[in-house]
């Protein structure tokens, strides 16, 4: 039996320091070189030599492994033995440890150093501790996952498990969410912590839930970090079951890459020709006008593509039960429930958590849009728009992000925009169409529309809509964009009622005095009579003074008290129909136009003096 005695400082791979340069093998060798350990080793050709040194890169040995033990026979035992254990996890991709011992083992046997297993163990925790032999051993691993080579290893091991993980599945994660992604074979997936921990039961021997926790957290804190940047790069490319479709090129290709950093799949395939003749056929049911129709269309084709300057939300609006929810499922179906939120439109304007849940999908909906009053305008705006956000990344610094989804709402009532800056900003980024087709309750209603379509027209669809998005790309516009009229009009009819109210009723004069029950009583009637549901008194009246810019103080007149507004009263019916018939002559209309204006622009009131 061969006695090892290498002190401490030469197993850490201090030799300078060797407290033993007699006895110890180790500190021998340094000192009789004066230099690092290295071992010089010639090939069965005689033409190649390679060295192994802990000082030094490692280096590809062309050799067998029983060519390499030979090499090895005038070496020290002990050093034998750390070469042999090098060899093998980096040459021979050898990382299990019970295998190492036990090539050892038959190696010390066969030249008769009889080893004992304490002895194997030193030798190869000598190499383990090594910080340039572990740093290779890494790299093995990691190689080994990306090759897709199956280990088993022993739970001191759970580094190396960690990195064979990461080289197999490619893990990655978000900078703003903290989400761990991994590579599918397909696209990135987001339900990596699940899968690492699977995995790691079937690579680790005899394992315990502490194990699972070391290997997710050591993976979260040295896999690859994805930024915004990193996603913007490859929003062009959409993946489906079949391959890979780029938008920019109209390009499909029936493959997949881990380069390309895709966070959904559409859950069809792509397809070069096909119909979808049923589709179509119930959507024309629901919106009739065509170009309705190829507005929803389009803005399916736009949630496929961000970036692109083509920048609207889509809002469908009209009385309950004209299809509106039917035309939402079908966009779910067809882009992929996972590819979808449902985060309401006042959540996204004002809190940071649901945008950053809702920052990567295809599309968010708001199926019932019912807050009457949105607040942080501004936010929705730079959505809309798929501007640049600033948010806590997981490591508590400021990161900046931008929105891969659109918005879509569909509502039977639009909230109120009270600032006229406000106003236009939203009609000019708004598609609002109008369906008018009632169906619940009547001869004509189906029950879940697109349910039962066939999955070769989701085929069909999915790949106009992609084909459709490459056209809208290259003409850098939708066929038919709704005019900022148009959608002011629309936004009026179905919504900023207060604000309507006021520019039909009310009359500003330093000398009037209205109660404000009468004007709610009035707002309250006019309201039930076009069969809009009136907003409650108190929200009613939270508009109103916000709009009008003051509020109800208590007003005495002739013994009587009553709370009410100076300077404005209602208008009666025959100044109100004169006044209607005064804003359709030219002149009416741009005064009508330039009262959405501020008044207290000089520039304005000269304007309104010429026209006047």
């Amino acid at each position: 039996m061969v006695a090892i005695t290498n002190c401490k400082e030469c197993l850490s791979g201090r030799y300078e320091n060797c407290k033993n340069p007699k006895n110890c093998p180790l500190g021998k060798e340094y000192n009789s070189k004066n230099s690092p350990i290295e071992s010089k080793l010639v090939d069965t050709t005689g033409k190649k030599t390679f060295y192994l040194s802990k000082f030094c890169p490692w280096e590809e040995i062309d050799m067998s492994l029983e060519e390499f033990k030979e090499e090895c026979e005038s070496l020290d035992p002990f050093i034998g033995g750390l070469r042999i254990t090098e060899f093998l996890a980096v040459n021979r991709q050898v990382i299990d440890k019970k295998k190492i011992a036990k090539e050892i083992k038959s190696w010390s046997d066969f030249k008769g150093y009889e080893f004992e297993i304490k002895d194997i163990e030193k030798i190869i925790n000598a190499v383990w501790e090594d910080n340039d032999s572990f740093n290779a051993i890494k790299e093995t691993a990691f190689k080994m996952g990306l090759e897709k080579k199956e280990i088993l290893l022993e739970r001191d091991q759970f580094i190396e498990v960690s990195e064979w993980i990461k080289g197999r599945y490619h893990i990655k994660r978000v900078e703003l969410t903290g989400e761990l992604l991994f590579f599918n074979d397909q696209y990135y997936d987001n339900d990596a912590e699940q899968l690492i921990r699977r995995t790691a039961r079937k690579c680790i021997s005899k394992s315990k839930n502490v194990d699972m926790n070391e290997v997710v957290n050591y993976i979260k804190d040295s896999c690859k970090i994805i930024k915004s940047d990193d996603i913007e790069k490859y929003v062009h490319l959409k993946c489906l079951l079949n391959g890979t479709f780029n938008i920019i090129k109209g390009t499909f290709e029936e493959s997949f890459s881990p380069e390309n950093i895709i966070l959904n799949q559409i859950p069809h395939n792509f397809v070069k020709k096909g119909k979808h003749s049923t589709i179509e056929k119930r959507v024309k049911e629901i919106a009739p006008d065509d170009k309705d129709r190829q507005s929803y269309f389009d803005f399916g084709s736009t949630c496929l593509h961000p970036y692109t300057g083509i920048d609207i939300q889509l809002g469908e609006v009209g009385i309950p039960g004209t299809g509106k929810t039917q035309l939402i499922t079908l966009l779910q179906y067809v882009l992929g429930s996972d590819n979808v939120t449902n985060a309401t439109t006042h959540s996204i304007a004002k809190d940071e958590t649901t945008q950053k849940d809702v920052a990567y999908s295809f599309l968010n909906i708001d199926e019932e849009l019912r807050s009457d009053d949105v607040r942080n305008i501004e936010t929705l705006k730079k959505w809309i728009t798929q501007g640049r956000f600033t948010a806590r990344s997981i490591y508590g610094h400021n990161t900046n992000f931008r929105p891969t989804s659109r918005l879509m709402f569909a509502t039977n009532t639009i909230y109120e925009i009270t600032n006229p800056e406000d106003a236009l900003a939203m009609y000019e980024r708004t598609h609002l169409i109008k369906l008018t087709q009632k169906f619940r309750h009547t001869k004509k209603e189906i029950k879940n529309v697109f349910e039962n379509i066939k999955e070769k027209e989701f085929d069909s669809f999915i790949s106009y809509l992609l084909k459709n998005a490459t056209k809208i790309y290259k003409n850098k516009s939708i066929k038919y964009p709704q005019t900022t009229e148009q959608t002011e009009s629309l936004w009026n009819e179905f919504g900023n009622q207060v604000r309507a109210f006021i520019d039909e009723w009310i009359e500003k004069d330093i000398s009037f005095k209205e109660e404000a029950s009468k004007i709610w009583e009035k707002f309250f009637n006019e309201s039930s009579m076009r069969g809009v549901k009136p907003r409650g008194k108190n929200q009613f009246y939270d508009k109103f003074n916000e709009i009008i810019g003051n509020t109800s103080t208590k007003i005495r007149e002739d013994d009587i008290t009553f709370y009410g507004y100076p300077g404005i009263r209602l208008k009666t019916v025959d100044e109100k129909e004169n006044q209607e018939r005064i804003d359709q002559t030219p002149k009416g209309r741009v005064l009508k136009k330039l009262n959405h204006l501020d008044e207290s622009d000089p520039i304005f009131k000269e304007i309104r003096k010429l026209i006047a």
